[in-house]
């Protein structure tokens, strides 16, 4: 995974990992890849849910996706968990807000 380089993609990631179920995908396929049937079987969620958390994951750049087809012919879409590592510091922290306003600024009554 490339370096984290952009507030919005920090806030995709952020998200992404802040919720128990996406935690439980990655787990599952930092041991191999997984097709999308297997895996909503694994977590006891139906495929539409699947979908959307798998949807989430992708955008981060985390996880990545490949149609294969079975020994009897059906298509299956695999899941697979890229290598990634990032740091979250202050100097992170402080080259992303660079990049936006992070002035605060007072009105004369001191409410903003």
């Amino acid at each position: 995974m490339n370096k984290i380089n952009d507030p919005n993609q920090l806030i995709l990631i952020a998200k992404a990992l802040g919720n128990p179920i996406r935690l439980q995908i990655l787990t599952i396929l930092s041991k191999g890849g997984c097709y999308v049937s297997e895996l909503a079987r694994k977590l006891e969620i139906n495929r539409t849910l699947l979908y959307l958390h798998l949807t989430k994951l992708e955008e981060t750049g985390i996880i990545f996706s490949e149609m294969k087809v079975s020994l009897d012919g059906k298509a299956l879409k695999y899941y697979y968990l890229k290598e990634f590592s990032f740091t979250i510091d202050n100097d992170l922290i402080e080259n992303l807000g660079k990049q936006q306003s992070t002035e605060c600024k007072e009105t004369k009554d001191g409410d903003s």
